[in-house]
């Protein structure tokens, strides 16, 4: 089946965390292929040299750790070609990641929209590959409805201003990975952006897997050592009141449940994270090491 590019709907559950970005991304009504990759790029400076191109099935496959990419939209002020996911990391120079030393929120960094925009285009060459067996010649048209999360503080704070930054343009995504055509240029307009707060919406995940998946979380946890005796999965699956400990790179999360419903008054973040660790013990290398950027350190 052809697919008209006007008419390329795309949805996108998407956790751009610190350190890596997790989701699902999909055309509407079809299953949705995962993404996990490092939250972060690497920008080329040179406009001669940018590797040696490669035949779209072998790019298309891993296109979210192969991404060449340049964005033109209003939100990116990075006018430079930049690498994504693991091919990023391998080039080794001029990586951009998420400030976690600093007090800027990440609804302020550009690196979350280059992330999210550039894994929508990525998805979005991919399916129409899938379904035409080519690349396409003329621009794509993608409209998204994506969900994202912010650390909780931040989403007090700043979760409409973020949905808002996405929603009120359109964005374009080049990107350079194939030999012919040597650019394949898509259009991103949002028609709605959903905010979650980073943890809560790992909870609002994990309840509907139900008690066989609970079940599996119990089995592990007592297999470190942590008999929890006398808990079930459907004690875990009914309380109505619950703190949870969401530790990513960049802070620490904690989204408290009030009957049932997340309570942002009591709910806190913590501005360190697993990746403050990492960033310490850069430091204190002191070019010793072969590590150019804390991403490089974790691999």
């Amino acid at each position: 089946m052809e697919i008209n590019a006007n008419e390329m709907k795309i949805v996108a559950g998407m956790d751009i965390g610190n350190g890596y970005v997790k989701g699902r991304i999909g055309l509407y009504g079809k299953q949705a292929t995962p993404v996990d990759i490092p939250a972060g790029v690497s920008v080329t400076t040179s406009h001669d040299n940018h590797g040696v191109k490669s035949d779209a099935v072998s790019e298309i496959a891993d296109i979210f750790d192969r991404m060449d990419v340049k964005f033109d939209t209003p939100i990116i002020k990075e006018s430079r070609r930049c690498y994504f996911g693991q091919r990023a990391i391998n080039f080794g120079k001029n990586m951009a990641e998420f400030d976690i030393s600093g007090h800027e929120t990440k609804a302020h960094q550009e690196l979350s929209p280059m992330l999210i925009l550039g894994c929508i285009a990525g998805k979005a060459v991919q399916e129409y590959w899938e379904l035409n067996h080519a690349l396409p010649n003329d621009i794509l048209n993608v409209t998204a409805v994506a969900s994202v999360a912010l650390p909780i503080t931040e989403y007090k704070d700043y979760r409409r201003e973020y949905e808002d930054k996405f929603k009120n343009t359109d964005h374009y995504v080049s990107i350079y990975n194939f030999e012919s055509p040597e650019v394949v240029r898509i259009r991103i307009r949002f028609a709605q952006v959903v905010v979650f707060a980073e943890g809560a919406a790992a909870q609002y995940a994990i309840a509907p897997l139900g008690e066989k998946f609970m079940d599996r979380m119990l089995y592990d946890t007592r297999e470190m050592g942590i008999p929890l005796e006398g808990i079930t999965a459907a004690d875990i699956l009914n309380a109505q009141n619950t703190v949870g400990i969401d530790i990513g790179e960049g802070t620490v999360n904690f989204p408290v449940f009030t009957n049932g419903k997340f309570n942002p008054d009591a709910s806190r973040s913590f501005n360190k994270g697993y990746g403050s660790v990492l960033s310490e013990a850069l430091d204190h290398m002191n070019g010793k090491y072969p590590f150019d950027s804390r991403k490089a350190l974790a691999d």
